[in-house]
């Protein structure tokens, strides 16, 4: 799935009277930026909500075919490492505790599933580990993971919501800000965001680098007259630029 933000990117005191208010286009994006990165993250993309709940996405079929020979160094018998398994429910295969995802071939995948959870349609399961039992990749510790990216997204909300109220924050939300006022202010009439989610993400696609780079700073100095806290940004941008 192609995302609207690949938008990511040490704290000094804000000013005290540092606010930004959003233009309505500029609020528009932030929403349809945050709902993009929910899908992502649903979908089992590369996700900032999936890096900031430090759970590396995979699917059912990508774990059928790596266990499709058995463990492996590469793909070891157990894995204490909590991660987001997703995929579509095989039709019939709940008890109630467990659940089998619908891949391709043998071998199955199986989740244990958290009370309360219906075990149908797509699923996305946030697991503390994965063992093989007899010889099906089996994922256990799980919890909901839709829940916990809605929590994420929500937080990553607040965060940016602080952020235009001068308050401190991390290098990839400070980047994150930038990246939607940027975008928001090369978008077309007609942009679709954040209704249109489709129309929304083909405008900001077709946006281009030379546009972002020239819009770019005008942002940046828009935001230091409001007196935003953009040390994480700038820190970035130095540690990125060529020649470090």
């Amino acid at each position: 799935m192609k995302k609207i933000c690949a938008l990511l990117g040490l704290m000094v005191p804000a000013l005290a009277s540092a606010a930004y208010s959003l233009s309505a286009t500029e609020a528009a994006v932030q929403e349809a930026v945050l709902h993009d990165e929910l899908d992502t993250y649903i979908e089992g993309g590369q996700s900032l909500i999936g890096k900031r709940l430090d759970l590396p996405a995979v699917t059912a079929e990508a774990v059928s075919q790596a266990y499709v020979h058995g463990p492996t160094a590469r793909f070891p018998a157990t894995l204490e490492r909590a991660m987001l398994i997703v995929g579509e429910a095989a039709s019939g295969s709940a008890d109630g505790q467990t659940v089998s995802f619908a891949t391709a071939n043998a071998p199955a995948v199986r989740a244990y599933l958290p009370p309360g959870l219906a075990a149908a349609g797509h699923l996305a399961l946030a697991c503390g580990r994965m063992a093989l039992a007899d010889g099906i990749p089996t994922f256990m510790d799980c919890r909901d993971g839709v829940l916990a990216g809605k929590q994420e997204a929500a937080r990553l909300k607040a965060e940016l919501n602080g952020f235009y109220q001068g308050k401190p924050t991390t290098a990839p939300v400070s980047q994150l800000a930038v990246n939607i006022s940027v975008y928001a202010r090369l978008l077309p009439p007609g942009h679709g965001c954040p209704k249109d989610v489709d129309k929304c993400r083909q405008a900001v696609l077709a946006v281009d680098a030379a546009s972002r780079s020239k819009q770019l700073p005008a942002v940046v100095r828009r935001f230091q007259k409001a007196g935003l806290d953009l040390s994480p940004y700038t820190a970035g941008a130095a540690a990125n630029a060529p020649g470090r």
